[in-house]
């Protein structure tokens, strides 16, 4: 037979046999383009995780003093307490008997963060168990207790390479539930913890070993700072997801002149309009009432306090409005309109920007119904104020703005979006088969988002280089073998340099020539998603469900699956520009003044669009001339929209396959209960660090590549061992030094097996 006539037949029978592209679900084993991810991968049943209006708001600062809480946040009754049988026996029970009001401030604070208490009382409770309860509740969680970790022997020749495995030391403080054990790989919290306050250098109780005497410029470690020159990549990544470190900043009109860093610059109009608090300009409003001279807004801190900033933390850190008010007898508080409002004064700390922004965050679920707590984490992180567009040092995200939060993502970063493929059933929804990354919307039918942001892709500016800082670590205490807390004796190690960018941050930064920093959106569900600021992503954006509305320009390609629409409307004073529209056998909706650059039809017929207006589309694509040819009939007497130019394209648009269960998880490696995958004790002393250098070797003898993420490594020498001020290496103490992190780890093993629940105070 003729080419011509089989090549002719070929065409004819794939244009009476096209299907439409759409969206699959499977049980069978789907592609995973990522070689270190694919280690990883299981398969666990899914769950809806979005957040649920039934959900707990967890509000602690360890103790349970809520005298005076109607004064303080407007509400009588006292929260529901977490608890377990026999926890009034817990020893850090005993020791958390003081207060002294705080706790009804740290309230005070997600009272005003939240818009009220009241709408919450269901949802809000208390507990004392922090460090050593392993099991929260499905909700928000905010920690206004402060478990410093500045553990010295982890950032030494001594310490360990534990590569990719979670153990008791990446437990950390205050941490996921699923650290403790591999029962859950659920996104059923989002964890606020307070970043911490500065250590006043003139205070009494303030003693440092340091050879020189100098407090300037000091630095308190993060855990992140800390440990993860021990962990891999993998592993940084999943102790970012499902926590938040927040910074505090203050405002006054005159005050905190000596402060280490000035942010009135970085107070949007969004912030001033939507934060309340209490300042000396007005109690418990927002921070333009309309009635008050600008604020000034720093840290505050002074440039000789030791001052603790993200450092390695700055990939899950954000900033929030710390002030609340405090009553204080005798005191006469000076407001800025002259007047004076006896006994009660103003304070500032992380303990309150924690529960402030965990209100917002519950605002924020509220209006995007089907949301999961790793997305509301990211609608905080990207709509942050920052000075440049790059994770920093100091500042981590920038200040959080709740106001432009409510208002939907900012942008579609990388990195944010990879650390959902560790949730159940979440790898395939945020990770293309060719390793691009998705970020994931699933609107339930009949509900709608509206999203009026501009959106934009992954940051632009890799930063380089060291940065180095004088860096606050532990001692220990002679007499009692005890690790000493911040604010007791410490060592001041000198020019500790750390990364401006380690590896596992790779994916927050747009490279053009690696796929897995660009950033795409998925649309399912049946309901809907209002996109209303310009899109500007270097992802496609795939319809896969339901409806979408654009009314702004959109610079990609959008694709439009079967059982799909999208529906784009201009006003006759604003014309609509959009890159490329693929339609797959979903439908198409156009009003007003339209431009598109390119439109590819799938089964070469316009039956599933309609345009209404002056719709422009400079170049058409079909799969072969005979439907060009057909299709420039069907406009010449349909006028439907205008054509510039016709163009032939064979690419094939294939089915997005999704396994709904897949996921990623970490091994688990518990070296106090013989590396077994269960914590079943605590147990500390030499010989377990042995096994630890037999099983996985010290960080001395690893590359290069992995030494330099410690902080104070350079060229062969870790900082900490050469300075005169770093206390003798001891084995069992470095095993030991994982009680920071589980206070009480003993007690806490005994939890690990108890029946938790909620249990009404008198």
């Amino acid at each position: 037979m003729n080419r011509k006539i089989i090549a002719s037949l070929t065409i004819l029978i794939a244009s009476l046999n096209v299907k439409a592209a759409k969206l699959v679900f499977t049980s069978e084993k789907t592609p995973t383009y990522n070689k270190t991810d694919k280690k990883f991968i299981k398969y666990v049943k899914y769950k809806n995780q979005a957040v649920e209006y039934s959900d707990g708001i967890g509000i602690t600062d360890g103790t349970l003093d809520f005298e005076n809480l109607e004064m303080y946040a407007g509400y009588k009754e006292k929260p529901k307490l977490w608890v377990y049988d026999g926890w009034k026996t817990n020893s850090y029970v005993k020791s958390s008997e003081y207060s002294g009001g705080h706790l009804v401030e740290v309230y005070r604070a997600f009272s005003l963060g939240a818009g009220g208490m009241g709408k919450y009382k269901d949802n809000v409770y208390s507990t004392v168990l922090i460090a050593e309860s392993p099991l929260l509740p499905k909700g928000l969680f905010s920690s206004s207790y402060t478990i410093q970790d500045d553990y010295r022997y982890y950032l030494g020749k001594n310490s360990i390479y534990f590569r990719n495995v979670i153990n008791e030391i990446a437990v950390g403080d205050v941490a996921s539930p699923r650290f403790y054990s591999g029962k859950t790989t659920d996104n059923n919290w989002l964890i606020f913890q307070s970043m911490g306050n500065p250590v006043r250098a003139n205070s009494k109780d303030w003693i440092v070993k340091n050879t020189d005497g100098s407090l300037i410029n000091t630095v308190i470690p993060t855990f992140e700072t800390i440990h993860f020159g021990m962990f891999g990549e993998e592993i940084q990544k999943l102790m970012r997801s499902e926590k938040v470190r927040v910074g505090q900043y203050a405002c006054s009109r005159d005050g905190y002149q000596n402060s280490v860093k000035d942010v009135t610059s970085l107070i949007t109009e969004s912030i001033r309009k939507n934060v309340r608090t209490d300042t000396a300009a007005g109690l418990g409003e927002v921070m333009d009432n309309g009635k008050k001279e600008e604020l000034h807004c720093v840290f505050p801190a002074a440039k000789e306090d030791s001052i603790v900033y993200p450092l390695y933390s700055r990939a899950n850190s954000v900033y929030e409005n710390g002030q609340v008010m405090r009553f204080q007898k005798g005191n006469k508080l000076k407001m800025d309109d002259g007047s004076i409002i006896p006994d009660w004064t103003i304070a500032s700390g992380t303990s309150y920007s924690s529960p402030r922004i965990t209100g917002g965050a519950r605002q924020v679920a509220e209006l995007f119904p089907g949301i999961t707590y790793h997305e509301v984490k990211q609608f905080i992180f990207t709509t942050a104020s920052r000075e440049n567009d790059n994770l920093d040092n100091i500042l981590g995200w920038g200040i959080a703005d709740i106001g432009k939060a409510k208002r939907g993502i900012g942008s579609l970063n990388a990195g944010l979006v990879e650390e959902q493929k560790f949730f159940t059933g979440m790898y395939d929804r945020v990770k293309g088969k060719d390793g691009m990354p998705f970020f994931w919307v699933e609107i339930q039918e009949g509900k709608e988002w509206n999203w009026d942001n501009d959106i934009q892709g992954s940051m632009t500016k890799k930063p380089q280089g060291k940065t180095c800082y004088n860096m606050l670590v532990d001692t220990v205490d002679k007499n009692t073998g005890y690790t000493n807390a911040t604010g007791e004796k410490n060592a001041v190690i000198e020019n500790m340099c750390i990364q401006n960018f380690i590896p596992s941050e790779k994916n927050f930064y747009r490279d053009i020539n690696d796929i897995e920093t660009l950033t795409g959106l998925r649309k399912a569900g049946k309901g809907r998603l209002n996109i209303f600021g310009k899109v500007e992503i270097d992802g496609v954006i795939q319809v896969l469900e339901g409806e979408m509305s654009i009314c702004s320009d959109v610079n990609t390609e959008i694709e439009v699956y079967e059982n799909s629409k999208i529906l784009v409307n201009s006003d006759k004073n604003r014309k609509i520009n959009i890159k490329k529209i693929a339609v797959l056998g979903g439908n198409i909706d156009l009003k007003g003044n339209v431009n598109i650059r390119e439109m590819y039809l799938e089964n070469g017929e316009l039956k599933n669009i309609s345009a209404e207006g002056n719709v422009v589309v400079r170049k058409l694509y079909v799969k072969n001339r005979k439907q060009i040819e057909k299709l420039k009939k069907y406009l010449d007497s349909n006028k439907l929209f205008t054509v510039r130019e016709f163009g032939t394209d064979r690419k094939n648009y294939e089915n997005v396959v999704i396994n709904p269960d897949k996921t990623m998880d970490i091994p688990r490696e518990y070296f106090m209960s013989n590396f077994g995958n269960k914590i079943t004790g605590y147990t500390a002393n030499s010989e377990i660090y042995d096994k630890l250098v037999k099983k996985y070797e010290r960080i001395d003898g690893m590359p290069e590549n992995i030494k330099e993420i410690v902080p104070g490594y350079s060229k062969g020498i870790f900082r900490l061992d050469v300075d005169s001020d770093t206390d003798s290496f001891s084995k069992e103490d470095f095993v030991n030094g994982t009680g920071n992190y589980i206070k009480n780890a003993q007690e806490m093993v005994k939890t690990l097996n108890k029946k938790y629940y909620f249990i009404r105070q008198d």
